[in-house]
Protein backbone atom coordinates (compact mmCIF):
# COMPACT_ATOMS: atom_id res chain seq x y z
CA UNK A 1 0.00 0.00 0.00
CA UNK A 2 2.83 2.35 0.84
CA UNK A 3 4.47 1.70 -2.53
CA UNK A 4 1.19 2.41 -4.33
CA UNK A 5 0.79 5.69 -2.43
CA UNK A 6 4.30 6.76 -3.42
CA UNK A 7 3.61 5.97 -7.08
CA UNK A 8 0.38 8.00 -7.02
CA UNK A 9 2.18 10.93 -5.39
CA UNK A 10 4.90 10.84 -8.05
CA UNK A 11 2.33 10.77 -10.85
CA UNK A 12 0.48 13.74 -9.37
CA UNK A 13 3.75 15.64 -8.98
CA UNK A 14 4.75 14.94 -12.61
CA UNK A 15 1.33 16.04 -13.86
CA UNK A 16 1.54 19.30 -11.93
CA UNK A 17 5.04 19.97 -13.26
CA UNK A 18 3.94 19.41 -16.83
CA UNK A 19 1.14 21.94 -16.52
CA UNK A 20 -2.34 21.92 -17.97
CA UNK A 21 -2.93 20.86 -21.55
CA UNK A 22 -4.26 22.85 -24.50
CA UNK A 23 -7.72 24.42 -23.98
CA UNK A 24 -7.92 23.55 -20.27
CA UNK A 25 -9.23 26.36 -18.05
CA UNK A 26 -6.55 28.46 -16.35
CA UNK A 27 -5.91 31.68 -14.45
CA UNK A 28 -2.24 32.34 -15.25
CA UNK A 29 0.38 31.41 -17.85
CA UNK A 30 2.38 29.42 -15.30
CA UNK A 31 -0.43 26.84 -15.06
CA UNK A 32 -0.15 25.91 -18.74
CA UNK A 33 2.27 23.56 -20.45
CA UNK A 34 2.19 25.93 -23.46
CA UNK A 35 2.77 28.97 -21.15
CA UNK A 36 -0.18 30.94 -22.50
CA UNK A 37 -3.38 31.43 -20.49
CA UNK A 38 -5.69 33.52 -22.65
CA UNK A 39 -9.27 34.05 -23.81
CA UNK A 40 -8.00 34.98 -27.29
CA UNK A 41 -9.41 31.97 -29.16
CA UNK A 42 -11.54 30.38 -26.44
CA UNK A 43 -14.86 31.09 -28.12
CA UNK A 44 -16.67 31.61 -24.81
CA UNK A 45 -14.60 34.44 -23.32
CA UNK A 46 -13.08 32.23 -20.60
CA UNK A 47 -9.33 31.93 -20.13
CA UNK A 48 -7.81 28.66 -21.32
CA UNK A 49 -4.35 27.27 -22.06
CA UNK A 50 -4.13 28.59 -25.60
CA UNK A 51 -1.75 27.06 -28.20
CA UNK A 52 -0.23 29.78 -30.37
CA UNK A 53 -1.80 32.52 -28.26
CA UNK A 54 -0.36 36.04 -28.49
CA UNK A 55 -2.51 37.77 -25.85
CA UNK A 56 -1.39 35.81 -22.80
CA UNK A 57 -2.03 36.76 -19.18
CA UNK A 58 0.76 37.82 -16.87
CA UNK A 59 2.44 35.37 -14.53
CA UNK A 60 5.22 33.67 -16.41
CA UNK A 61 4.12 33.46 -20.04
CA UNK A 62 5.79 35.15 -22.94
CA UNK A 63 4.29 37.88 -25.06
CA UNK A 64 1.62 39.02 -22.61
CA UNK A 65 2.44 42.69 -23.15
CA UNK A 66 2.41 42.44 -26.93
CA UNK A 67 -0.58 42.92 -29.17
CA UNK A 68 -2.03 40.02 -31.12
CA UNK A 69 -2.69 39.54 -34.84
CA UNK A 70 -4.82 42.28 -36.46
CA UNK A 71 -4.85 44.54 -33.38
CA UNK A 72 -4.17 48.23 -34.01
CA UNK A 73 -0.54 49.28 -33.52
CA UNK A 74 1.89 52.14 -34.05
CA UNK A 75 5.20 50.28 -34.39
CA UNK A 76 6.56 46.77 -34.91
CA UNK A 77 7.60 46.61 -31.26
CA UNK A 78 3.92 46.75 -30.28
CA UNK A 79 3.23 43.40 -31.95
CA UNK A 80 3.95 39.85 -30.88
CA UNK A 81 4.42 38.94 -34.56
CA UNK A 82 6.89 41.82 -35.04
CA UNK A 83 5.07 43.49 -37.92
CA UNK A 84 2.92 46.63 -37.66
CA UNK A 85 1.56 47.34 -41.14
CA UNK A 86 -1.44 48.45 -43.17
CA UNK A 87 -0.50 45.97 -45.92
CA UNK A 88 -3.47 43.61 -45.49
CA UNK A 89 -5.61 45.60 -43.05
CA UNK A 90 -8.38 46.35 -45.54
CA UNK A 91 -9.13 49.76 -44.00
CA UNK A 92 -5.73 51.45 -44.38
CA UNK A 93 -5.05 51.41 -40.64
CA UNK A 94 -1.89 49.89 -39.19
CA UNK A 95 -2.40 46.56 -37.46
CA UNK A 96 -0.23 43.71 -36.19
CA UNK A 97 0.06 41.83 -39.46
CA UNK A 98 0.99 38.12 -39.59
CA UNK A 99 3.31 37.42 -42.52
CA UNK A 100 3.53 41.10 -43.44
CA UNK A 101 6.40 42.27 -45.65
CA UNK A 102 5.78 46.04 -45.49
CA UNK A 103 6.30 46.57 -41.77
CA UNK A 104 6.79 49.85 -39.95
CA UNK A 105 10.04 50.82 -38.29
CA UNK A 106 10.64 50.20 -34.62
CA UNK A 107 12.30 46.85 -34.15
CA UNK A 108 10.05 44.39 -35.96
CA UNK A 109 11.31 41.57 -38.09
CA UNK A 110 10.33 40.92 -41.67
CA UNK A 111 10.16 44.52 -42.82
CA UNK A 112 12.86 44.24 -45.42
CA UNK A 113 10.77 43.34 -48.42
CA UNK A 114 8.94 40.31 -49.75
CA UNK A 115 11.84 37.88 -49.45
CA UNK A 116 11.46 34.18 -50.12
CA UNK A 117 8.64 33.59 -47.68
CA UNK A 118 8.37 31.84 -44.35
CA UNK A 119 8.82 28.17 -43.60
CA UNK A 120 5.72 26.09 -42.99
CA UNK A 121 4.02 22.84 -43.86
CA UNK A 122 0.97 21.53 -45.68
CA UNK A 123 -1.45 18.69 -45.07
CA UNK A 124 -4.77 17.91 -46.74
CA UNK A 125 -8.34 17.00 -45.88
CA UNK A 126 -11.55 16.16 -47.73
CA UNK A 127 -13.16 19.55 -48.28
CA UNK A 128 -16.49 18.45 -49.78
CA UNK A 129 -17.63 16.73 -46.58
CA UNK A 130 -21.03 18.43 -46.46
CA UNK A 131 -19.98 21.01 -43.89
CA UNK A 132 -19.45 24.71 -44.49
CA UNK A 133 -16.01 26.21 -43.97
CA UNK A 134 -15.41 28.34 -40.89
CA UNK A 135 -15.49 31.45 -43.09
CA UNK A 136 -18.90 30.46 -44.47
CA UNK A 137 -19.93 28.74 -47.69
CA UNK A 138 -19.37 25.23 -48.99
CA UNK A 139 -15.99 24.16 -50.38
CA UNK A 140 -15.27 21.76 -53.23
CA UNK A 141 -12.51 19.19 -52.96
CA UNK A 142 -10.63 20.72 -55.91
CA UNK A 143 -11.00 24.34 -54.79
CA UNK A 144 -7.87 26.42 -54.24
CA UNK A 145 -8.69 26.85 -50.58
CA UNK A 146 -6.86 26.36 -47.29
CA UNK A 147 -7.74 25.98 -43.65
CA UNK A 148 -5.41 27.65 -41.13
CA UNK A 149 -4.87 27.37 -37.38
CA UNK A 150 -6.54 29.67 -34.87
CA UNK A 151 -3.41 31.82 -34.52
CA UNK A 152 -3.63 32.69 -38.23
CA UNK A 153 -7.43 32.59 -38.50
CA UNK A 154 -7.66 35.55 -36.09
CA UNK A 155 -11.36 35.16 -35.33
CA UNK A 156 -12.17 35.34 -39.04
CA UNK A 157 -9.80 38.21 -39.83
CA UNK A 158 -7.87 36.02 -42.27
CA UNK A 159 -10.95 34.89 -44.22
CA UNK A 160 -10.60 35.70 -47.91
CA UNK A 161 -6.88 36.41 -47.72
CA UNK A 162 -4.69 34.75 -50.33
CA UNK A 163 -1.53 32.80 -49.57
CA UNK A 164 1.21 31.77 -51.99
CA UNK A 165 2.57 28.30 -51.20
CA UNK A 166 5.72 26.83 -52.71
CA UNK A 167 6.45 23.13 -52.32
CA UNK A 168 8.62 20.46 -53.95
CA UNK A 169 6.32 20.23 -56.99
CA UNK A 170 5.54 23.88 -57.62
CA UNK A 171 3.71 26.99 -56.43
CA UNK A 172 -0.01 27.68 -56.01
CA UNK A 173 -2.07 30.50 -54.53
CA UNK A 174 -4.94 29.59 -52.23
CA UNK A 175 -7.60 31.48 -50.29
CA UNK A 176 -8.24 31.13 -46.55
CA UNK A 177 -11.77 29.72 -46.20
CA UNK A 178 -11.63 27.41 -43.20
CA UNK A 179 -10.06 26.90 -39.76
CA UNK A 180 -7.99 23.97 -38.52
CA UNK A 181 -8.01 23.36 -34.75
CA UNK A 182 -4.78 21.34 -34.70
CA UNK A 183 -2.76 23.54 -37.08
CA UNK A 184 0.03 25.77 -35.77
CA UNK A 185 1.07 29.08 -37.32
CA UNK A 186 2.37 28.42 -40.85
CA UNK A 187 0.51 25.10 -41.20
CA UNK A 188 -1.92 25.03 -44.15
CA UNK A 189 -4.53 22.29 -44.52
CA UNK A 190 -5.37 22.10 -48.23
CA UNK A 191 -8.20 20.50 -50.12
CA UNK A 192 -7.25 16.96 -51.08
CA UNK A 193 -7.69 17.56 -54.81
CA UNK A 194 -5.02 20.27 -55.09
CA UNK A 195 -2.42 18.97 -52.65
CA UNK A 196 -0.60 16.96 -55.33
CA UNK A 197 0.24 20.12 -57.28
CA UNK A 198 2.88 21.14 -54.74
CA UNK A 199 3.53 18.03 -52.64
CA UNK A 200 3.41 14.24 -52.62
CA UNK A 201 0.08 13.09 -51.08
CA UNK A 202 1.79 9.89 -49.92
CA UNK A 203 3.93 11.93 -47.54
CA UNK A 204 0.92 13.44 -45.80
CA UNK A 205 2.93 16.32 -44.31
CA UNK A 206 5.14 18.32 -46.69
CA UNK A 207 7.44 21.27 -45.82
CA UNK A 208 6.82 24.43 -47.85
CA UNK A 209 7.54 28.14 -47.91
CA UNK A 210 4.69 30.62 -47.87
CA UNK A 211 3.85 34.31 -48.11
CA UNK A 212 0.67 36.36 -48.15
CA UNK A 213 -0.19 37.04 -51.79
Amino acid sequence: MRTAAIIVSVLVFVTLCQGKGDWEFCSSNSECANHCCSSQYSGDGRTKCTPGGSQCNGGGGGGGSKKGDWEFCSSNSDCSNGCCSSQYSGDGKTKCTPGGSQCSGGGGGGGGGGGGGQSGQITYYVCNNGNQGACGGYIGNNDYVTAVGWSMYSNGGACGKKVRLTGPRGTITVTVRDACESCAYGHFDLCQGIFGQIGDPNQGVVPITWAWA
